[in-house]
């Protein structure tokens, strides 16, 4: 589609300002923005508009996630080191039966939640 004149846009833009001078609204001359939804739905320009606008953030989003996939991975691969060094060391913990197990996994979430509050402090 060819770009449109200057005088096509002019045009087209005193018939906006003339659609949005006819507004009338019924609390006495307030502005409610709720009036403006829509005018702009059926432009082509406006729709390019978001179009353009949603693929920058998809590009944006697109930049980002390697670096947040890479930066997950080093702290899952230095807690793994972490891990199998220390029971490499004999520091490992023995658990006997599901009710250990379980007793384990609950003081892990203790603390966790306890960190969680004192951070937030």
């Amino acid at each position: 589609m060819p770009p449109l004149s200057l005088e096509d846009r002019v045009a087209a833009l005193e018939q906006k300002v003339s659609e949005l001078v006819k507004i009338k609204s019924p609390d006495n001359g307030k502005k409610d923005w709720r009036k403006l939804i829509g005018i702009f739905t059926d432009e082509p320009e406006m729709q390019q508009l978001l179009t353009d606008a949603m693929e920058l953030r998809e590009e944006d989003r697109q930049k980002i996630r390697p670096k947040e996939r890479e930066a997950k991975l080093k702290a899952l691969r230095a807690a793994g080191k972490q891990g199998f060094d220390e029971l490499d060391q004999g520091k490992g913990i023995v658990l006997k039966g599901k009710k250990a197990v379980d007793q384990f996994m609950k003081q892990i979430e203790t603390d966790v939640i306890t960190k969680k509050a004192k951070k937030a402090e």
